[in-house]
């Protein structure tokens, strides 16, 4: 018994489709995969701890990645 391959997508069949799409998703290796979305205030608190991190790290060597 052998699986079934999957279609890969083209970048630009991804673009293509990510255009149209009510929802928005991830390319990876020719996939596309679904995104969780985040509320509003799930953004708030993501940018006020960006900026606290920031504020706190600026005047030293470490540097904080989003």
């Amino acid at each position: 018994m052998t699986a079934v391959q999957k279609a890969k997508l083209t970048a630009r069949e991804y673009l293509d489709v990510e255009s149209r799409a009510e929802f928005r998703s991830e390319f990876f290796n020719g996939e596309m995969f679904a995104t969780a979305g985040a509320s509003t205030r799930h953004n708030f608190i993501r940018e006020n701890l960006s900026g606290e991190i920031h504020s706190r790290l600026k005047d030293g060597p470490c540097r904080a990645a989003s």
